[in-house]
């Protein structure tokens, strides 16, 4: 990740993750409160079928903006 400033949200681009399995809303959720820790937040971009289902189905969905189209 670089760095360039100020505080700024911290976009992870899921566009090319064909799977997740359970631990990735653990590893995303991990990451977003280490970036909330530094004044930033999480942002999930363009998630596929098969990993939108996943957050959804773990509530994971409820505590990420997500946009679904990559930047």
């Amino acid at each position: 990740m670089a760095h360039t400033g100020g505080p700024t949200d911290v976009v992870v681009d899921l566009s090319r993750v064909e799977f997740c399995d359970s631990s990735g809303p653990n590893v995303l959720i991990r990451a977003m409160l280490v970036a909330s820790e530094s004044g930033r937040g999480l942002r999930l971009a363009a998630p596929c079928t098969q990993v939108a289902r996943l957050l959804a189905a773990t509530g994971a969905d409820k505590n990420f903006d997500i946009t679904p189209t990559a930047p």
